[in-house]
């Protein structure tokens, strides 16, 4: 009895997804891992940055929550404000802008921060990190049909908790090795390459708005 074979395209097919969708798979899969370190980076070395800027006190506590107030302050300005901007200029183009910005000033941050201006420029930082944050969700989303919209979101999102696990193990062996610097500039090239994983990725892949019973 003749036994059927089955090649990698006909098993992919069977499942309904196109190797396209299977691309954006793996391009946001990708994209999401770094952005997953960025958010764990700041997350673990605020108490750093507090010592390292004010080192007379040893439990800085209120200095940390500073820290972590204005930082998650630009983000709630940079996630509303980026929600409008996406809607006027797309998604994909303020995806870009705050990915491009939060490279920039993570580098700030890393390389000119002091005592009079490591605040304002937590909130700038902010405010750049949440426009992409903000619109994280959506611009994902339209990346997928609509058949496979929510395991495309979950599966891009969890995979990129890789990078969210990796970040305050990376940064730990950095601080023991006084690379604390290093460590946040490293969010400018996480981001970066972010940045350039979303290129290929048209804006609207499948829009929602509009109901189609196409599949692929």
């Amino acid at each position: 009895m003749d036994k059927k074979e089955f090649t990698v395209s006909e098993v992919i097919d069977s499942i309904g997804i196109s190797s396209h969708t299977w691309i954006i798979f793996v391009i946001l899969a990708f994209a999401m891992i770094f952005d997953g370190y960025d958010f764990m980076i700041v997350n673990s070395t605020n108490l750093f940055v507090a010592h390292t800027f004010w080192p007379d006190n040893p439990n800085p506590g209120t200095l940390m929550g500073s820290l972590t107030t204005w930082g998650l302050l630009g983000m709630v300005l940079g996630g509303a404000v980026g929600g409008i901007m996406s809607d006027k200029i797309g998604r994909k183009k303020l995806f870009l802008i705050g990915t491009i910005g939060t490279a920039i000033f993570g580098l700030c941050l890393a390389m000119w921060a002091n005592e009079s201006n490591v605040l304002v420029l937590m909130l700038l930082y902010g405010v750049c990190y949440g426009m992409p944050t903000g619109i994280h969700a959506t611009f994902i989303g339209e990346c997928f049909p609509t058949h496979l919209r929510t395991t495309g979101v979950g599966f891009t999102f969890n995979i990129g908790r890789l990078g969210a696990f990796i970040a305050p193990i990376l940064i730990g062996k950095m601080v023991d090795m006084d690379m604390i610097s290093l460590g946040i500039a490293t969010m400018t090239v996480s981001y970066v390459l972010c940045s350039v994983a979303t290129l290929p990725i048209k804006e609207r892949e499948y829009d929602a708005s509009k109901v189609s019973a196409e599949l692929e």
